[in-house]
């Protein structure tokens, strides 16, 4: 009997750290729901016939990460993994619609290449996201060759308002 009463208070102790641990945790994500993380999308090779402004089709070459701040800026982190050696890569963003190249990458010996990228879009506020696609294209060529993504929301976090 008194291993069983033990065993009980040990696990109504137990399920009060739980109960607690579970409130915190909403208490938390209540607090901060509107606060999304960043958005990660694959980059997927353009085929002959893909429509450039639809995802890739092919094989996975990279991904790209995209996140906001509260000052109003994307931020895009592109990584490519299965590209073309030694090649230069235009870095096109486009956000609800309008495209815009961003800048460039330039991948090694082994078709590997990262850039940073930053786009103002405090313009698309009060929003509450953006729609964003990625396309990684080679420096001039056609855009149907290369890499792109699916469009992915993005949300805009709370901006900053100088008082």
């Amino acid at each position: 009997m008194k291993k069983f009463v033990t065993v009980a208070l040990a696990l109504t102790v137990l399920a009060s750290f739980a109960v607690d641990a579970q409130a915190k945790r909403n208490r938390h994500n209540h607090r901060y729901r509107h606060r999304r993380g960043a958005e990660k999308v694959g980059l997927f090779e353009l085929l002959e016939g893909d429509d450039p402004g639809a995802q890739g089709t092919g094989d996975k070459a990279g991904f790209a990460v995209l996140n906001t701040t509260a000052e109003g800026v994307l931020i895009v982190n592109v990584k490519i993994k299965g590209g073309v050696a030694e090649t230069t890569y235009n870095v096109t963003v486009t956000i609800d619609g309008v495209p815009t190249v961003v800048g460039q990458v330039t991948t090694n010996k082994k078709g590997k290449g990262t850039g940073h990228f930053e786009v103002d879009v405090s313009a698309s506020y009060p929003g509450e996201s953006i729609e964003v696609q990625v396309a990684v294209t080679p420096a001039g060529e056609s855009v149907t060759l290369g890499y792109s993504s699916t469009p992915v929301p993005v949300a805009l976090k709370p901006m900053d308002v100088p008082e």
